[in-house]
């Protein structure tokens, strides 16, 4: 093994010269594995062919006696460097098949690759220079070629033996071959302790991890080991002695001496799987096609960046988004986080596409804003659509297809990127872009050639682009000097349509020296076909190329050049439309050149327009940016760093340039107004609006800063500071420093009153306001003439101090600055001195009146009381429908918020100001009143008129479940949340928090800040002492108003009866304390519902989501019944509730069929299997004796999804018996087949044979699954109750004989990943499983158990699958049907599968469409050969013979590349049931490639009624809450001594509002969990008689509280007093509780009104906090009903829907608001008293001083 000094030196030199390894793997493989090298060395860029040509040329260079040339010996220097290296993890995706690939877990080999690493890097090259720390290991190329040299050498050596006779120089090949890989196999196994010593534990550790735990322990293996560690002079003496440990030499020895076969363990399994790193040269062919094809039609996004190196799509998806064209009524359930995907039939275009009409409403008409004219013709523009659009079929309409963000994004890296293999040469980087054009130009996408006609087509789409872009790029006024020339067509003949010859020779479509004026077309495609080169009338590709790029074109600009102008088009569409940046710096330059072309051709400079005519728009650019761009293009240009842009890694700077910074050019007061001193060229420069918007695509950045050309009116007769001669004087400019003014509208929808329109919005100082009303008026789409300008001289957000002038209409025809200073003249104020408020006015079209009245005065619908007025109405208020933004989980905060503000009466509190004459700021129990101010800020911005949108749209939600977006504003309630932080700190930071908590604190807040009580007495609870209730209630109340006396108490506090009642003594002890919330537990029945997914075996049959509702202490076997009996209702047409009748109650006369129904239920249940599904496999066969208990999340107490199968129903005794007496012959000849292949196949392979030491154990450790949970395999499983490990056998099955096996079954196809890389496939399992249980499988063909399988997939694949399916003809490939007419000893050796045969999934197509083979639980390798084997499953033949598989093994339908095809890979939708808990023991993700729909008992209607048992009624509820508790200890006052007493609870007074909050939540010990019962709640007439306490306050003749809210002194009321009589105090005039609204002509006292049904006693509901999601996180959203017009509306944060009123009934309802009938039409003074009172209270004045320092407005948006 001597070598030669002029070699690579490198780490397994020794072991093997690298030119010598490289002759062993051959050519071939030596270049994949350098290409795969490179490219995971550099994945950014894929090698280029002539860098792995120079490294193979190096690797193969054999010196000899001659000198190594500079280059290769440069070459083998790199190679060697630790630089050029390759990290562990690196090397085991570069190396090892993915069947081998280690992981984390108990089986996964991890620490024996990391051997495997250790062994292939130099421990010298470890560590730094300094010799401290140690640096990651990293492997070489050179020595990963040697190591795989010496193990295919091994092979090589081990595959001749078998077929040649030994002679002498074999031998010493054999003995060359097996010490090379000795050496190498002791690096591997000294690399476990590094120690340069082996000891015999070592070994043992690795023969365990390799092949078995314990397998070091059989005989043969002992025997070997024994062998190697025997001492030299062992024998010699008769005794045996063994080494300690063995040197890299002796270990040699050992092997040596050991020898003697073919075959050793301890190097065998090192040469397979380094054979198996090897990659397989070349791919066979049917592959290769194949994988074209799925290239074809496979579209992924990501594969797409990285290969043409895109990685930020933020702008190109912001720009493709905004050409989407939206619905506005919303499917789905806009309530939850995620919506469902539209999948209806009929629906063919996705949501978010670019339809046709988009996509020619922005490439063909002009666009005055963005300064151009256009991009293209409509018919071509619909040529370029059809072809960039998908799906996209042979001759379909154009206007059926679309364009998604993938063909955006296709379509512009085609056009102005090129992948990192193709970037050297002008036609290489125009072919991308030319393929496409040709396409454009074709009448079908797969037409390889053009025909005349198409030809002539071609040439007059090029000619009318001319002609459009001759006209899109002159000036817009300039009509009389435009002529165009267009073609004379001929209809009869259409090549004798005459063309302009002048037009033609300008795309040089022509010879330049054609003299006549008019040709006809067929000259033109003449001239087209020679140019081409082409003999026939067909124009192919190449020529197409050759004819653009021709000499008569080549020397010609590119807008001259025939497809020139075409081609500039397209890269602007792809780069400035879309947003994808250029790869070449040159390009982004010649872009922004043609841009700025354009823009100078239609908007021409003169000499007193030098920036072109009045109203061109530029926009303004910081000027070290642009110049830094400018710098680096043109010095990039040609070399290089031309293609180095850097934007294929998320986060790096474009070509190092950085975002462009226009806020340095800003002032700092919020607008878009320039800094007053910058100077152009300095500071900044002008571009036009089009190429502003390509380097803000590319670079990203801003803000947008545009000004317009207007008359230059200069002072002093300064000359303009944009003009290069300062002498001469222009007459129209650049305006740099325009008015930037607020803008409000007003329309007919909105009375006439201002909402916010426009903020900063830019108004010239000298062009007319005509000009500005134009632009305010196309951003709404309206006809100017139906708007006008007012100037308000008063702020819509002002206080109204009565000192304010009256608006003022502006003359369209003058300038603002002009008008304003006119008016301002007499009192000397300029219009500098204060902002400026502009509000615009629209004209309703079809009365053609002004909301303002044609003077301003006369409104058609204005109020006279301001909002802020006492007396003000709700009417007068804005419509509340106002968003609240998400400030980071502050959507409990937002939900909340909205309920109280749309709360009436409480409402009108605040917003008629009544609030301020009840803050008290003396309460230590309160905050000052702070808490009463923000939050009366608060409401007032929600309901403020200004803030109103449009009005209410006359269309309704008609439907359940359909969302209509509303337009509404938002606010950011930011100074509340910081407010409110400060109060309670537990609220401070953006954590989520609990609805019902933050209520609580607001309401018990704000009643302190309100109490009218200003000093509280102490009072003691009152005991009973034998007082009637009706007495000791009212000293309850009245002690309680004597403390509290604020809106809050009279809105929302009612009062409850607790009566404790001793069991000993039978005495009574009654309380009845003030309550705000009423809550409400949740009643837990003994049945729970559990959702199930069930997998029927008949064909074709739906596989449905079920409810079902068994016993919360049940078992699986509980769940199997409860889903037999939902099957047995189906079959036989029984509603939902007659199944919950028949399942809890039951027919006592029909006990007889009650039985035999349970009994076939439980048969039926029988033939059922729940199954631990994982993704996209069946892990194993869950035991029916599991309780339910235990399958629950510990953290939310939810139940898992189960997945159910329907097993072969079980045959009974008799028929089994005979079944096997008739086929006793089958099963003897059966056997004897199988006797003869075991004789004729000892072993598992070819490599294994007779004297196999790890026997035992080989089929031990193979079982792998990464969450370590009883990785067994299925075994016969009882038919009573599944287990896994067979102990449980019925009696029966054992007297008959009867045997079932389990097969589980998972779907696998081939995904590809790359070719540079060397193992390109991968086989993950997808969709649905399968579990089998077969009777007599031992019995069974191979052709039968395809013939079922094949049956059982139909229900679980895709459509397009089912014709693979199908039952083939007679003359196919299936053999006979019978084992018995086959001749024993014929059937062939079990196949190995690798990943890159051809049988894979490519070759014939087979008989289903799929082939069998035996693997894994999870299907990553076969479960028959060793892991090393590299072997991903042992087919399964399709044949009459008996077939390998046994009970309780897994099998992978592996997919043939036809079907993958024909199902667009097994299609993209995911499972729409329910996503798993991840804790649970049924951990599953949803990846099926079929539809999962939901069975009846699933739906919230079915619950609603009533139907199965589901639903829990807001009734149940509030018997749960007065439902009688027994109390284990308790004091009795009589029996003064604790005692067992019962606690019933009741309500006695109730309030105005009832807030019931419905307890969902549940904290115990051992469990946090969440109750997701649908709780069903009367949108009107709640009835709370029920739980009144008898002779309470609201339950019987109530008396008018009238007097109770009598007034009182003041100064008794501050000191606390008690008025005469023993009254509650009303603190001057409030009413409480159950005070009643009537009219004055109204008798209270009326049976009527009392009668206990009245709406004196219902109350009906006005809003809903909903909770979705989990315990720990979830979301809370806002139900609302408006009382102005009556639409229930859900209030998603910042977003508002208008939605059903059903929708608001669902299991998310947590926290409902109830409002009583006679309440809910009161005005606020009728139900309080608003009068000031002397000495309380604040004025304005006085919380504007409190609310000093901060913020008393909310930001708007």
């Amino acid at each position: 093994m001597s070598q030669s000094s002029k070699e690579i030196k490198s780490n397994l030199s020794q072991i093997l010269p690298v030119v010598e390894a490289c002759h062993i793997l051959g050519d071939e493989a030596v270049t994949r594995v350098v290409r795969a090298f490179l490219y995971f060395r550099t994945p950014n860029r894929s090698p280029t062919d002539e860098d792995i040509s120079m490294i193979v040329k190096a690797l193969f260079y054999d010196a000899g006696e001659n000198d190594v040339p500079e280059n290769i010996q440069t070459r083998w220097n790199r190679l060697t460097r630790r630089t050029s290296g390759m990290d562990k993890p690196s090397f085991l995706k570069f190396m090892v098949p993915s069947p081998a690939a280690p992981y984390n877990a108990p089986g996964g080999h991890l620490g024996l690759f990391d051997c495997w690493v250790h062994a292939l890097s130099s421990s010298a090259n470890n560590y730094a220079n300094n010799g401290s720390a140690p640096l990651p290991p990293v492997v070489l190329l050179p020595d990963i070629l040697i190591a795989t040299a010496v193990c295919q050498e091994y092979r090589n050596v081990q595959t001749m033996a078998r077929s040649e006779s030994p002679t002498e120089n074999f031998a010493s090949r054999v003995d060359y071959a097996t010490m090379m890989l000795a050496v190498f196999a002791y690096r591997v196994y000294d690399s476990y302790q590094k120690k340069g010593i082996l000891l015999r534990d070592t070994l043992h550790r690795f023969l365990s991890d390799v092949h078995g735990e314990d397998s070091y322990k059989t005989t043969p293996a002992r025997k070997l080991l024994d062998a190697i560690y025997a001492a030299p002079d062992s024998q010699n003496n008769g005794s045996r002695r063994f080494l300690p440990h063995l040197t890299p030499s002796q270990f040699a020895n050992g092997i040596r001496k050991t020898a003697r076969r073919k075959h050793h363990y301890l190097l065998d399994w090192i040469a397979i799987l380094g054979e198996q790193m090897v990659p397989r040269t070349p791919l066979p062919v049917s592959i290769t096609s194949y994988l074209e094809t799925l290239a074809s039609s496979h579209r992924s996004l990501e594969t797409l960046c990285q290969n043409y190196g895109l990685a930020n799509l933020y702008e190109i998806k912001r720009r493709f988004h905004s050409l989407v064209e939206t619905n506005l009524v919303v499917k789905g359930d806009v309530m939850k986080d995620t919506q469902e995907e539209d999948n209806q039939k009929g629906s063919r275009k996705p949501r978010h596409v670019v339809s046709l009409h988009a996509f020619l409403n922005a490439v063909t008409p002009e666009n005055d804003e963005m300064g151009h004219g256009g991009y293209l013709p409509k018919r071509l523009a619909t040529n370029v659509f059809r072809i960039g659009a998908c799906p996209m079929h042979d001759g379909e309409d154009s206007s059926s297809c679309f364009w998604a963000l993938y063909d955006v994004i296709h379509f512009g890296c085609d056009a102005v990127r090129q992948p990192g293999d193709k970037v050297r040469g002008d036609i290489t980087v125009e072919l991308p872009l030319m393929r496409f054009v040709f396409k454009v130009f074709g009448s079908t996408q797969s037409k390889p050639l053009l025909d005349r006609k198409e030809i002539a087509d071609m040439l007059l789409l090029l000619l009318e682009h001319q002609t459009f872009r001759s006209e899109a790029d002159r000036p817009p006024y300039d009509e009389e000097n435009f002529v165009a020339n267009p073609p004379i067509m001929n209809d009869e003949d259409f090549e004798e349509s005459m063309i302009d010859v002048r037009s033609a020779a300008a795309l040089a479509l022509l010879p330049s020296n054609f003299s006549k004026n008019e040709v006809p077309l067929h000259i033109l495609v003449d001239f087209c076909l020679d140019s081409a080169g082409m003999d026939g009338d067909t124009l192919s590709f190449d020529g197409f190329c050759k004819w653009y790029f021709s000499k008569e074109a080549s020397g010609l600009p590119l807008l001259q050049r025939r497809l020139g102008p075409f081609l500039v088009d397209l890269r602007l569409i792809a780069s400035v439309l879309f947003g994808v940046p250029p790869t070449r710096a040159s390009m982004e330059q010649a872009l922004i050149d043609e841009i700025q072309r354009r823009h100078r051709s239609r908007y021409p400079p003169t000499d007193v327009a030098r920036r072109g005519p009045r109203g061109t728009v530029w926009y303004i650019l910081e000027d070290r940016w642009f110049k830094l761009w400018v710098a680096h293009v043109e010095k990039v240009a040609g070399n290089d760093e031309d293609i180095a842009d850097g934007r294929d890694s998320i986060g790096a700077d474009a070509r190092n340039l950085g975002k462009i910074n226009n806020t340095l050019l800003l002032a700092d007061n919020g607008s878009l107004a320039l800094q007053s001193d910058i100077r152009w060229k300095q500071d900044y420069d002008i571009v036009p609006p089009l190429a502003w918007s390509a380097l803000q695509a590319w670079y990203d950045g801003g803000p947008p800063i545009y000004r317009s050309v207007v008359r230059y009116i200069p002072t002093n007769g300064a000359p303009s500071v944009h003009s290069r001669t300062p002498r001469v004087r222009t007459e129209y400019e650049i305006e740099l420093y325009p008015f930037f003014v607020t803008v409000f509208m007003c329309d007919v929808t909105s009375r006439g009153e201002a909402r916010p329109f426009q903020q900063y919005a830019p108004v010239s100082r000298v062009s007319p306001v005509g000009i500005f009303l134009v632009q305010l008026c196309k951003g709404l789409e309206i006809d100017p003439k139906l708007g006008r300008i007012w100037v308000m001289e008063n702020h819509p957000n002002d206080a109204d101090d009565g000192d304010v002038g009256e608006d003022w209409l502006l003359n369209l025809e003058l300038n603002i600055l002009e008008q304003k200073n006119r008016r301002n003249a007499s009192t000397g104020e300029s219009l500098l001195s204060g902002r400026i408020t502009l509000l615009l006015e629209i004209k309703d079209p079809e009365t053609g009146t002004w909301p303002r009245g044609v003077d301003g005065k006369s409104w058609t619908c204005r109020d006279k009381n301001r909002l802020g007025d006492l007396n003000a109405q709700p009417g007068d208020t804005g419509n509340g429908i106002v968003g609240l933004y998400n400030m980071g989980n502050t959507c409990y905060l937002n939900s909340s918020i909205q309920c109280l503000g749309h709360t009436p009466i409480f409402r009108d509190y605040f917003i008629s100001k009544a609030y301020l004459n009840d803050i008290n700021t003396t309460n230590p129990l309160g905050h000052k009143g702070l808490l009463a101010q923000v939050s009366a800020v608060l409401f007032n911005s929600m309901w403020k008129r200004f803030n109103q949108g449009q009005s209410m749209p006359s269309k309704r939600i008609t439907a359940p479940g359909s969302y209509a977006p509303v337009s509404a504003p938002a606010l950011t309630p930011k100074t509340f949340k910081d407010s409110l932080g400060k109060f309670n700190e537990h609220f401070a930071g953006n954590e989520q928090h609990d609805a019902q908590e933050l209520l609580a604190f607001m309401l018990g807040g704000l009643s302190e800040d309100l109490n009218r009580i200003v000093d509280k007495p102490y009072i003691e609870a009152p005991d009973s002492d034998g007082r009637p209730d009706s007495e000791l209630a009212d000293i309850w109340w009245s002690n309680h108003l004597k403390r509290e006396m604020s809106i809050i108490v009279a809105m929302f506090t009612g009062q409850y009866k607790s009566l404790l009642t001793c069991k000993s003594c039978k005495y009574e002890s009654a309380r009845f304390e003030p309550f705000s919330f009423l809550q409400l537990p949740l009643p837990e029945d003994d049945l729970i519902s559990l959702s199930v997914v069930y997998y029927p075996i008949k064909k074709q049959a739906e596989i449905l989501k079920y409810s079902v509702r068994v016993r919360h202490d049940g078992k699986l076997s509980d769940v199997l019944i409860a889903l037999s009996r939902v099957l047995h209702a189906d079959e036989n047409g029984e509603q939902l509730d007659e199944i919950f009748d028949t399942q809890m109650n039951g027919d006592e006369t029909d006990d007889e069929v009650n039985q035999e129904l349970e009994e076939a239920l439980e048969c039926r249940a029988q033939n059922m299997a729940v199954v631990d599904m994982r993704e996209g496999y069946i892990f194993k066969i869950a035991p029916t004796t599991w309780a339910l208990p235990d399958l629950q999340n510990k953290d939310t107490g939810e139940l898992p999804l189960l997945h159910i199968y329907e097993l072969d129903p079980i045959l009974d005794d008799e028929s089994s018996q005979d079944e096997d007496s008739a086929d006793k012959d089958d099963v003897e000849n059966s056997q004897k087949v199988e006797e003869n292949y075991e004789e004729s196949n000892e072993g598992l392979s070819e490599d294994e044979h007779e004297e196999d030491p790890l026997a035992q154990s080989k089929m031990e450790g193979t079982e792998d699954d990464e969450e370590n949970v009883d990785a067994v395999k299925f075994k016969s499983i009882d038919t009573n109750e599944h287990t896994l490990d067979g102990s449980q056998e019925r009696e029966d099955d054992k007297k008959s004989g009867n045997k079932y096996s389990f097969l589980a079954i998972a779907q696998r196809k081939v995904d590809f990943s790359n070719l540079d890389v060397i193992h390109p496939f991968t086989h993950p399992v997808f969709g649905t499983p399968l579990l089998l249980r077969l009777h007599g499988l031992e019995n069974m063909s191979g052709n039968e158990l395809y013939d079922v399988v094949a049956e059982r997939l139909q229900n679980k694949v895709p459509k397009p699958a089912l014709r693979f399916l199908q039952n083939p003809e007679q003359n196919d490939v299936k053999a006979q049907n019978t084992a018995k007419d086959v001749e024993p000893g014929s059937r062939k050796r079990r196949e190995r599968t690798n990943s890159e045969m051809v049988t894979v999934a490519a070759g014939r197509v087979p008989r289903y469409g799929f082939r069998l083979r035996i693997t894994s639980r999870e299907g990553r390798r076969c479960s028959l050969c060793p892991w090393y084997q590299c072997c991903i499953g042992c087919l399964v033949p399709d044949d009459a013979y008996p077939t390998i598989v046994s009970c309780g093994d897994s099998l992978a339908v592996d997919w043939h590349f036809a079907v993958d095809i024909a199902t667009n890979g097994f299609g993209a939708r995911l499972n729409q049931a329910d996503q798993p808990i991840p804790q649970s023991p049924f951990r599953v993700k949803a990846n099926t490639t079929i539809s999962i729909k939901n069975h009846p008992s699933c739906n919230d209607d079915a619950k609603k009624k009533g139907y199965y048992g589901g639903t829990i009624t807001l009734e149940d509820c509030l018997d749960a809450f007065a439902k009688e508790e027994k109390i284990p200890e308790a004091y009795c006052s009589k029996c003064q001594d604790f005692r067992v007493q019962t606690k019933r609870m009741s309500l006695w007074r109730l309030p105005p509002v009832v807030i019931i909050h419905l307890k969902r939540f549940q904290f115990t010990q051992h469990m946090r969990r969440k109750l997701r019962d649908l709780v069903v709640f009367p949108l009107e007439g709640l009835d709370l008689s029920r739980i009144l306490a008898p002779d309470s306050a609201a339950a019987t003749s109530r008396e008018n509280l009238s007097d109770l809210a009598s007034q009182t002194d003041g100064e008794d009321t501050a000191a606390g007093t008690e008025p005469a009589g023993g009254e509650a105090p009303s603190q001057n005039g409030a009413y409480l509780c159950d005070t009643e609204v009537y009219s004055d002509d109204e008798d209270p006292m009326s049976a009527s009104n009392y009668s206990g049904r009245t709406g004196a006693m219902l109350y009906d509901l006005y809003a809903v906090v909903h909770h979705q999601g989990a315990l720990s996180g979830g979301h809370y959203v806002a139900s609302l009903k408006s009382n102005v017009d009556g639409q229930w509306r859900l209030f998603n944060d910042a977003q508002v829907y208008e939605i059903h009123s059903r929708d608001v009934v669902d299991s998310s309802a947590y926290i409902l608001f109830y409002i009583r009938r006679d309440v809910q039409d009161a005005r606020l003074q009728d139900f309080w008293d608003i009068r000031a009172r002397a000495g309380q209270g604040l004025t304005e004045e006085e919380v504007e001083s409190l609310m000093k320092g901060r913020s008393d407005r909310c930001v708007i948006s």
